[in-house]
């Protein structure tokens, strides 16, 4: 496992050297199995492909959570939401296209 800063977040997991850029910084492709977290206050473990995320869990500020697959970085496929307010927590676990 290793550390790298995202534009919008930060990495920790597997991912591969795609470029040495002019200014000094390096272009790298996450790869496998990571972590990543969002100024936004998100936060992705699982895997990722191509940059993309492909599988896992994602966690939200307010306390909302999505486990399942992904397309395009969307929830994609099988998975299971769920939603936390103050009157109580709603789940839902079925296909999901692309949302």
């Amino acid at each position: 496992m290793r550390d790298h800063k995202l534009r919008d977040g930060y990495y920790t997991g597997q991912y591969y050297l795609k470029a040495a850029l002019e200014d000094g910084t390096q272009e790298v492709v996450l790869e496998g199995l990571g972590i990543a977290t969002y100024i936004d206050g998100r936060r992705f473990e699982g895997w990722f492909k191509k940059n993309k995320a492909v599988k896992g869990k994602v966690m939200w500020k307010n306390g909302d959570t999505y486990e399942g697959g992904f397309k395009k970085d969307r929830m994609h496929g099988h998975g299971k939401y769920v939603t936390v307010r103050e009157d109580g927590v709603t789940t839902y676990e079925g296909e999901f296209l692309e949302n």
